[in-house]
């Protein structure tokens, strides 16, 4: 059975030579499997710079941006995105149910958020 989920990912939460942090979010939404990706039904990205270290709140922030008028209710990301904070108190603030990978098909939707903001972000410093 199909699930829809939204998967985010940050890249550039370690400072550049310049000391500051280009940070770039992606989230896809798409319905998935145990196994795989059935759909990307919409992807959003967007991208900040930063002067000190983001803390909890500035990520959850990011995110909550990031996936605004997404309507799909479960996030997924790894752990280590919200410095491992439990699921619940993720959820408290960001107002979406939070999960951490638990598929195949989660891990693989993931990936795919990662590899665009691994990407974005490296042509946004091909830029500067």
């Amino acid at each position: 059975m199909a699930e829809k989920l939204i998967a985010v990912d940050i890249s550039g939460r370690h400072a550049n030579e310049r000391g500051e942090y280009l940070m770039v979010c992606a989230a896809v939404e798409a319905r998935v499997t145990a196994y795989s990706i059935l759909s990307v039904e919409r992807l959003s990205i967007r991208k900040r710079l930063m002067r000190r270290a983001p803390q909890l709140g500035d990520i959850v922030e990011f995110i909550k941006e990031t996936v605004n008028g997404m309507t799909a209710e479960v996030i997924i990301s790894e752990a280590g995105e919200f410095f491992n904070e439990p699921e619940w108190r993720i959820e408290s603030i960001l107002g979406k149910k939070v999960r951490y990978l638990e598929s195949i098909g989660e891990r693989r939707l993931q990936h795919l958020a990662h590899l665009i903001t691994n990407e974005v972000r490296t042509l946004l410093q091909e830029e500067l």
